[in-house]
């Protein structure tokens, strides 16, 4: 399935999104008539679309069949929902029935007979509005509230128009959005964030906390996009940069361009060309520039020192050298509102990320099992790039991983991130390399699972497919 979809020139709101959120609403039976309305209207006038819906109508029947999708708070797939990738995603494919199916018949005989028609051709007059303080926003996923002016509350969906003074706030950090301004700027906030829209134009934005990411398109001299953290000032003209900000502390990273950061209390200013990164906070030391601070493209945990304090789930293993084994971690039994749990999982790097990746980057990990138990992997990834979710999670299981069994024997499974496939928006898209992990799990559900990982390991090349060997295999 095509994720990019097609830019709406009114709005500059990737219109793939919008399509793609009314009919998660329509499967969850939570769309309003008039939302019904323009659900029929996008399926009137996009062949694609159409297309789009049959396939997801054959994914809905397979969920039907096999019952609810694996759901876990510490996935990110509460994108959660719209990328836990999402909560309310998994809660979307877990409350996805009878009833919505019987529905989806319906809408399906109506799309069937759309497909004799042609697509209409774009309104002529839809041209773009200049108007700066015009913002919308794209990719809402999680729980997402929007503070009006006036100081009523709604939730945001993709679509929802944000003035002057409204104020946008993300619930947690499975949930994520961009907000899309009329010249094509975009800023992606990711979990607990909350920012006001400023400014008589509409071109400053105030972070009062959180992480963002911004493409910032090319701005007059005279009038550059200005956002404002407790701690700092940033003139950006046009440029490509994340920053995040909380009470104590304003940090910086610019990718592409360069960015004027002012401290706040002194009126210090820095400018931070692209490679770089700044940090202010309430010290009045000379602000100076700092290495960006990246994840690793390697990575490897082998618990040979226990479970590290920061890691979400999993019990400490002690080691047997005489068995060639110096501690691992052992799946963890947690109880959550739909079941119980047997995991395994990563800290949440967030900002930083767990690892980078590339197109040949492999997970490797070695493991035993005492008896046949199933279990899946889901990554969970952020991105501020337009043709990716802000927040997803991907998932891997095939049956080699457990089968056949050969109890308490020791075993390395190599897999390609590129075999991952995206499961928040029930695409099975595969993994790119545009989107940062932050957070690996190993998970099975209602089942004892007596999974034991020795080491945990991230390389670059590899054989570019999925291989499990026995430690006894030649």
């Amino acid at each position: 399935m095509n994720d990019q979809g097609n830019t709406n020139p009114v709005s500059g709101l990737d219109a793939h999104d919008d399509f793609l959120q009314l009919l998660i609403q329509y499967f969850d039976q939570t769309l309003a008539e008039s939302e019904m309305k323009r659900l029929n209207s996008l399926l009137r006038s996009n062949a694609e679309y159409r297309r789009q819906l049959i396939r997801y109508s054959s994914c809905a029947w397979a969920i039907h069949e096999i019952g609810p999708l694996h759901e876990q708070e510490s996935i990110s797939v509460d994108t959660t929902n719209s990328g836990v990738t999402n909560q309310e995603s998994w809660s979307t494919v877990h409350r996805f029935r009878l009833p919505a199916v019987a529905a989806l018949i319906g809408l399906l005989v109506l799309v069937t007979s759309f497909l004799i028609f042609q697509t209409k051709p774009d309104d002529p007059e839809r041209q773009p509005n200049t108007n700066a303080r015009s913002l919308l926003l794209h990719q809402v996923t999680g729980d997402i509230r929007l503070i009006r002016a006036d100081s009523s509350i709604e939730k945001a969906l993709s679509g929802t128009k944000v003035a002057v003074g409204d104020t946008v706030t993300i619930g947690n950090d499975k949930s994520g959005a961009a907000l899309v301004y009329q010249d094509g700027t975009r800023v992606v906030m990711v979990g607990n964030t909350t920012v006001t829209t400023g400014g008589k134009t509409g071109k400053q934005l105030v972070i009062h906390r959180g992480l963002i990411g911004a493409i910032v398109k090319p701005q007059p001299a005279d009038k550059p996009l200005v956002f404002v953290t407790p701690k700092a000032k940033l003139r950006v003209r046009g440029t490509r940069f994340t920053v995040h900000a909380d009470g104590g502390q304003t940090d910086l990273s610019v990718r592409e361009g360069k960015v004027q950061l002012t401290r706040i209390s002194d009126g210090h200013s820095i400018d931070v060309p692209g490679g770089k990164r700044a940090v202010t906070g309430s010290e009045l030391n000379k602000l100076t520039l700092l290495a960006l601070d990246t994840a690793p493209s390697e990575w490897s945990m082998d618990f040979e020192n226990g479970l590290p304090s920061n890691w979400r789930c999993g019990i400490p293993v002690k080691g047997n050298k005489e068995a060639g084994f110096n501690g691992g971690v052992r799946a963890d039994r947690k109880v959550q509102k739909d079941g119980v749990f047997f995991s395994i999982c990563t800290p949440k790097l967030w900002k930083k990320g767990l690892f980078t990746s590339n197109a040949d980057t492999h997970l490797h990990f070695r493991y035993k099992l005492n008896k046949p138990d199933w279990f899946q992997l889901f990554l969970s990834t952020r991105s501020f790039e337009s043709n990716r979710p802000v927040v997803a999670t991907y998932r891997f299981k095939i049956d080699k991983l457990w089968w056949p069994l050969r109890a308490g024997q020791w075993r390395t499974a190599t897999i390609p991130l590129s075999a991952f496939g995206r499961v928040s928006d029930l695409s099975e898209t595969p993994f790119s390399p545009d989107e940062l992990p932050f957070e690996l799990l190993f998970s099975s559900k209602d089942n004892d699972l007596s999974l034991v990982i020795d080491r945990i390991w991230i390389t670059t090349g590899g054989p570019g497919r999925f291989d499990v060997k026995m430690e006894n295999d030649q």
